[in-house]
Parts: C-alpha cells; sequence; structure tokens
C-alpha cells in the first residue's frame, strides 16, 4: 500500500516538474544553438578582451616600476 502510494506521489511530482524540466532545457538548447553559430565572433570577442586585459595588466606592472623607480631616486 505505501510503495502503491510512493508510486503516486512520484508520478505527481513528475506531473509538475516535467514541464519545468522541459522549459528549461528548451532554454539551454537555444543557448547552445546561439553559442554554436556564434562561435568565431564569440571566441574573437573573448580573445580580444584577453588581450586587452594583458595590455592592461602590463602596462599595470609598468607603472608600478616606474612609481616604484621614482621613490627610490627621492630617497
Amino acid at each position: 500500500m505505501a510503495k502503491n502510494r510512493l508510486g503516486v506521489v512520484m508520478a505527481e511530482i513528475g506531473e509538475k516538474f516535467l514541464p519545468l524540466w522541459v522549459m528549461a532545457l528548451e532554454k539551454v538548447n537555444n543557448v547552445l544553438d546561439f553559442v554554436f553559430k556564434n562561435f568565431d565572433t564569440i571566441w574573437a570577442v573573448v580573445k580580444n578582451v584577453g588581450i586587452a586585459l594583458g595590455v592592461a595588466k602590463l602596462a599595470m606592472i609598468a607603472f608600478n616600476v616606474i612609481t616604484a623607480a621614482i621613490r627610490l631616486v627621492q630617497l
């Protein structure tokens, strides 16, 4: 009897959550489809942002070296 009731409860839970899973997976599928179609553009943007961040980091390091040298000279 308890086993049968558990089956009914599981079926009711499935009826509630299955539509939510379908909606979520459709959205994930749409995102993956977009990424697949536009991968080259996305990759170019990511690569350019990475290069820009690298250049900014090098500029910060150079600035810190120069300011440290100026402080040493002023002592």
